[in-house]
């Protein structure tokens, strides 16, 4: 099972939303860069089973902030089926990047041994 890490899940948001990561961790509070930011912060949760603390500390945020964007985005999932779709694209291609990273390395340690 591969891990993911809450950069994976920033990358696939930046990649889903076309919003560079300096900005999605910017200090911007436009939707169009908060709500994603929000989904990111919503999976670093659920999929990273990171703590509040720790997702705020990543984000640049307090983690008060970091549970009102949680709050926020459970009640979007719940009656916008446009973030339900994103949610799964975000979650999928974190899952991607975290595959491809653990592929990567795995590669690089079975070439440092130079077997035959």
């Amino acid at each position: 099972m591969t891990i993911v890490r809450v950069s994976d899940l920033i990358q696939a948001t930046s990649e889903r939303f076309k919003i560079p990561v300096p900005e999605l961790l910017g200090e911007r509070r436009m939707d169009r860069i908060s709500k994603p930011r929000q989904l990111a912060m919503y999976l670093a949760r659920t999929q990273a089973n990171k703590s509040l603390e720790f997702i705020g500390s990543a984000f640049g945020r307090h983690h008060t902030t970091v549970m009102q964007g949680i709050r926020a985005v459970k009640r979007r999932l719940a009656e916008e089926v446009e973030w339900v779709h994103h949610h799964n694209a975000v979650g999928r291609r974190a899952r991607e990047i975290a595959e491809e990273r653990h592929n990567g390395v795995v590669k690089a340690f079975s070439d440092s041994l130079m077997l035959p």
